[in-house]
């Protein structure tokens, strides 16, 4: 059954056409390490394109546990990526995908998911009054840097 919630573009065909394109441009950065997608994969992509992400759990420690969970999933080396001291979720070049493409908004999780998707994963601040946006994104930033720091001391949760 389809939820049909969102129109989708096609998964495979978008992965491939952004890792063809971003391949010359970054040679071997986080193209070449994004984790090979099955066909389980592509099929959780398609049903996470078309979730109602505004009617999850936004509360700070599920939503960077949610963007943890991908990027350990999708990315096994992210980690190796990030500057935590330079984090900042607000800042589309020191966020998460920021540090990871060079730039939000250059990011497959963009092209694919959008705007409530980034920010039920804790990758960009709920939009809104812009002080409620500035202190979301600024608590995001504290959330994404402990897991980080709990992470690189081998604590998982």
């Amino acid at each position: 059954m389809d939820i049909g919630l969102m129109p989708v573009p096609d998964i495979g065909i978008e992965v491939d056409r952004f890792l063809r394109a971003n391949r010359t441009q970054w040679g071997t950065s986080t193209v070449e390490e994004f984790r090979p997608l099955s066909t389980f994969d592509m099929e959780s992509m398609k049903v996470a394109a078309r979730m109602d992400w505004t009617q999850v759990d936004l509360e700070f420690p599920a939503r960077t546990r949610r963007g943890y969970v991908y990027m350990r999933t999708y990315y096994p080396r992210w980690l190796e990526r990030i500057d935590a001291n330079d984090l900042d979720v607000a800042g589309s070049t020191r966020c998460v995908l920021g540090q990871m493409y060079g730039h939000y908004g250059e990011s497959l999780e963009m092209r694919i998911y959008g705007g409530a998707w980034l920010q039920a994963h804790g990758f960009v601040g709920l939009s809104g009054e812009p002080n409620d946006y500035a202190l979301d994104t600024v608590r995001l930033t504290n959330y994404w840097r402990g897991v980080i720091t709990r992470d690189r001391m081998g604590v998982r949760r």
